[in-house]
């Protein structure tokens, strides 16, 4: 199979195996034969309607069962779907408007499919032309009879354009190729060792973000094994309905960001975890965030009562640019760690064992490059040995055709057929030790610190949100100062918060903390999965646009 099309249509005469879409109280199940005929009939309908190969349409569905058939259907015409999540709160339409209109005049979109619900928020929005983007329900969706000829297309035609979060800078479209995507759909299903007769995943992620997309749907599509989808609200509202799903349908893979595991451990209760049998639950992945250590042995620690087994846990590492994922570790091996000296690390940036005595960092194994990739870590001057920290580089039939419509930033990103990726890491014994990224480094006093260094230390503080702390550098009389923002779990701000924050990052790793600022819940940029906006967060402190909630540490 040379494209994603091809993958589609070999799923035409499963009955047995296919898409469960469930909010956690009803649910229905989908046979592959039954997605496949829907995704044609959104495929002739979306022909009707005037778009035709290449056309890009864009995907605003909050549903994941339309969000399944109107990609897939998308697939099959021929068209290039460009997913973006639905709005998050009435307060912030403004901006996200303004977002999706920057997104579909880059992608050059011609039309919108939604839900009903969303039609009044996004009237606004303006077409190519200059008039109303035209908008279209995924509930009013003509209904065509007749059989629909797939649009023929090639390893090198566009599948989807994949925005990036914007995390560290403005979202870029990332050209992904059906061939790009086969070949690591392929890589991970290896790694994986994915079978259709015995793999069930349990999918909460959202569809709009590659991890969700990619693994859980296009994944278990290419190797025909089946998934359940829980929508994303879902798991919001109440957390413990992922392992309550893994443990009722008995399913065998689940991935989610390192916050998610940090959640379950705390809000798991004594009743949940002696009723619960896991271990059914041989692959529990984790990416898209950088992966704690001691997250890691929490949950593990927490539910070993429920026969989940520890080697399960499967660190990974990928990025949007290289399709999804580039490492993982390998399966049924344990969690590896290094405990390093961290004077030594962020002085020369060698990777060598902690003393007895002294600061000491530790840091955890993502695993091994995917077959038919190199992985490379690069220093200013080329290539560096193992056990030295440097700019990750990706090599590989993975790797995306460049950013849409950003020549510039193609070449920057892609070089010689490498992809800079713009983190930083080291190799040790084949696997791939993530450190953080390149361009986020806190340098003070000539020390490099990374910043999610920093912000694990404070996230342990008692009275904020846990995973809402950021940190970052600001210019000083005498050098770059370091600035930490976090996110109080109580509304008049926890009195106290910020010196005991100063207190802690002091006593943990010799760090003086110039200021510190408190805001409420919700108060820290995130993008749409997520995830804290460091870079932005430094850009509106350094503007004098947070508003400051607490005085700069003593």
């Amino acid at each position: 199979m040379d494209t994603l099309v091809d993958v589609i249509l070999s799923a035409r005469a499963v009955s047995d195996r296919g898409l469960t879409f469930t909010d956690g109280e009803s649910e229905r199940f989908w046979p592959y034969a039954e997605v496949v005929a829907e995704a044609e009939r959104v495929a002739g309908a979306l022909r009707e309607m005037g778009l035709s190969r290449g056309d890009r349409v864009g995907l605003i569905l909050h549903e994941p069962r339309d969000f399944v058939m109107s990609f897939l259907g998308s697939v099959l015409a021929g068209l290039g779907p460009v997913a973006l999540y639905p709005p998050i709160s009435l307060g912030t339409l403004d901006t996200y408007q303004a977002g999706v209109q920057r997104v579909f005049d880059v992608a050059g979109v011609r039309r919108v499919l939604t839900a009903e619900l969303l039609l009044e928020v996004l009237g606004p929005l303006k077409g190519p032309g200059g008039g109303p983007m035209p908008l279209q329900t995924f509930e009013t969706l003509p209904r065509l009879s007749g059989a629909v000829a797939p649009e023929a297309v090639t390893g090198d035609d566009l599948a989807f354009l994949q925005f990036t979060s914007g995390s560290t800078a403005a979202p870029k479209g990332v050209r992904i190729t059906h061939r790009a995507l086969l070949a690591n759909a392929t890589g991970i299903a290896d790694r994986l060792d994915v079978r259709a007769e015995r793999d069930h995943a349990v999918s909460w992620l959202p569809l709009y973000h590659d991890m969700g997309l990619i693994g859980f749907l296009i994944v278990p599509l290419l190797r025909q094994a089946s998934t359940c989808f829980l929508s994303p609200l879902a798991f919001l509202k109440n957390p413990t309905l992922w392992p309550e799903l893994m443990h009722r349908r008995r399913a065998t893979m689940g991935f989610a960001p390192n916050f998610a595991y940090a959640l379950l451990a705390r809000r798991a209760t004594e009743e949940q975890l002696a009723r619960w049998d896991l271990s059914c639950w041989r692959v529990a992945g984790c990416g898209g965030e950088p992966v704690q250590p001691d997250t890691f042995r929490r949950f593990a620690d927490r539910f070993a009562r429920c026969r989940f087994a520890p080697e399960a846990f499967l660190p990974s590492y990928g990025l949007a640019e290289a399709t999804l994922a580039v490492a993982m570790k390998p399966l049924d091996a344990p969690v590896r760690t290094l405990r390093l000296d961290a004077e030594r690390f962020r002085a020369t940036g060698e990777a060598a064992p902690a003393g007895p005595s002294g600061p000491s960092m530790e840091v955890i194994s993502c695993g091994r490059v995917l077959p038919g990739h190199e992985l490379q870590i690069a220093g200013e001057r080329g290539p560096l040995p193992d056990g030295r920290e440097g700019q990750i580089l990706v090599r590989g039939p993975s790797l995306a055709d460049g950013y849409h419509a950003d020549a510039a930033a193609t070449g920057e990103t892609f070089q010689s057929g490498w992809l800079r990726t713009g983190d930083l890491g080291f190799v040790q014994d084949g696997e791939l030790y993530v450190t953080g990224r390149e361009k986020d480094l806190v340098i003070i006093n000539g020390r490099n610190h990374h910043p999610q260094s920093i912000e694990w230390v404070v996230n342990e503080v008692e009275g904020l949100r846990r995973g809402c702390a950021v940190a970052f550098s600001r210019p000083g009389a005498e050098g770059e100062e370091l600035v930490v923002v976090v996110e109080a779990r109580a509304a008049d701000g926890a009195p106290g918060l910020a010196a005991e924050i100063s207190r802690r990052v002091r006593a943990e790793l010799s760090l003086s903390v110039a200021d510190v600022v408190v805001l409420p819940a919700e108060g820290l940029p995130k993008t749409s999965s997520g995830k804290l906006q460091r870079r932005r967060t430094r850009e509106l402190y350094l503007s004098g646009a947070l508003r400051t909630a607490a005085a700069p540490a003593p």
